[in-house]
């Protein structure tokens, strides 16, 4: 017994030593603070370890660590799998959305123009009864290959005669949104083409 409480006043006075020259080590008083509230804890847990052990509470410590870190594991790793569920569901939806617009890109092509640029946009609400399914396309084509490539110029007319803002609906244009309504289900007000002329 004597034996025991020798061992233990010489463990807290060896854990003073150590931390006075720890404290006096540390370069910056910032972390100070920090460092005495992590000592502090530890030198208690050492002042009540003889009593600890006599009530043989040693297990109920041991117990609930290893529960409270465990549960604080089991957190972080939902957190990480919820992160990892997020990023997943980004990728397929833009893989998704990339394999629609070369697609699309085939019907714009059927129908003899060239596509430009597709734009396809998802509905990605999880709430909302239309998840997963198209909600907008935005199509850009060009009536030539060298249009759809950029180098196109068109020829520049000089004269006072203005051009109009609206243009009517090519018959193209009517066939690709006929096209696509049938074939994706969704409205003709959700595709806008735009022909380069």
């Amino acid at each position: 017994m004597i034996e025991q409480i020798y061992q233990w006043v010489k463990n807290i006075a060896f854990y003073l030593i150590l931390i006075t020259a720890v404290m006096n080590v540390l370069p910056n008083n910032n972390y100070k603070k920090y460092v005495k509230l992590f000592t502090g804890m530890v030198l208690v847990l050492l002042v009540l370890s003889p009593i600890t052990s006599l009530l043989k509470l040693n297990r109920t410590m041991d117990f609930t660590f290893l529960t409270s870190s465990f549960e604080q594991e089991l957190n972080e790793l939902d957190d990480q799998a919820e992160t990892f569920e997020y990023a997943q569901k980004s990728r397929l939806f833009s893989g998704y959305e990339e394999e629609v617009a070369k697609e699309i890109g085939e019907v714009v092509e059927q129908d003899g123009l060239y596509p430009v640029d597709v734009q396809v946009v998802m509905e990605e609400d999880e709430s909302s009864e239309d998840y997963g399914s198209i909600r907008q396309i935005h199509i850009t084509a060009a009536y030539s290959q060298k249009q759809a490539e950029g180098i196109y110029i068109e020829p520049v007319r000089i004269g006072t005669e203005k051009k109009e803002d609206y243009q009517p609906e090519s018959m193209e244009e009517i066939n690709i949104k006929n096209d696509l309504e049938r074939f994706y289900n969704i409205s003709a007000s959700n595709i806008n083409i735009s022909i380069q002329r």
